[in-house]
């Protein structure tokens, strides 16, 4: 398991975020209560430097701040260290854990209506799968996108039509198209309908994690 608790700097900053030619592409909630979403259109992001913020940490001398926050030799190692186990001998394992995690994305990727349980995506094989997933090691845990490459091209797709969507739903309101007291609800069904699947996906990792941890106590 790799951690990435601390960053490379001794200070922190705070950007604004600028989209241009952001369109959103709206939730639809069709009568059978199924959510949709359109592929985002090409946008670019920008960040405006002038409203940066930067917080120095003034108390601990620079030799302290260095014990906190990780260097570029540690993460480094940290690169290592995934190659190491992504090309170790135990192939076989690793197949395994990977067929497995696509699975499971692929369950979620499918549900297309509100569900707040992740595990009632699955079917029952799913389920016996899940509760095998971290079964022989842990040393997987948190390579689960690395090893399948849809995930990391989903995260991407999502992010930008997220902000898409975002971005739309404040034009509309700056244009007087929604009530105030409806702007809300329109964010929130708007936004679930990007955003659900990783977050069932991250559910169902973290029930399996829950699951193996319960074993070892």
């Amino acid at each position: 398991m790799i951690e990435a608790k601390r960053t490379s700097s001794d200070h922190s900053a705070r950007s604004t975020i600028s989209v241009e030619n952001a369109l959103k592409q709206p939730a639809h909630h069709h009568a059978s209560g199924k959510m949709s979403k359109k592929s985002p259109r090409q946008r670019r992001v920008h960040f405006r430097e002038s409203n940066n913020i930067v917080y120095r940490d003034n108390v601990r001398v620079r030799d302290e701040c260095d014990q906190t926050w990780y260097k570029d030799t540690d993460y480094c190692q940290f690169r290592n260290e995934i190659r190491g186990i992504l090309t170790s001998k135990d192939s076989k394992s690793l197949q395994a854990f990977k067929e497995v995690v696509a699975e499971l994305f692929a369950a979620t990727q499918k549900v297309d209506y509100e569900l707040k349980h992740a595990t009632k995506a699955l079917s029952a094989d799913q389920k016996k799968q899940l509760k095998k997933l971290y079964k022989s090691s842990t040393k997987y845990l948190g390579l689960e996108y690395e090893v399948v490459d849809a995930i990391t091209n989903d995260i991407m797709q999502q992010r930008a039509e997220l902000q898409q969507v975002v971005r739309d739903i404040q034009r509309e309101v700056h244009e007087g198209l929604w009530r105030k007291k409806d702007v809300r609800v329109e964010f929130r069904d708007s936004c679930v309908a990007v955003t659900q699947a990783p977050t069932l996906f991250a559910q169902l990792l973290a029930v399996a994690l829950a699951k193996q941890t319960c074993k070892q106590a």
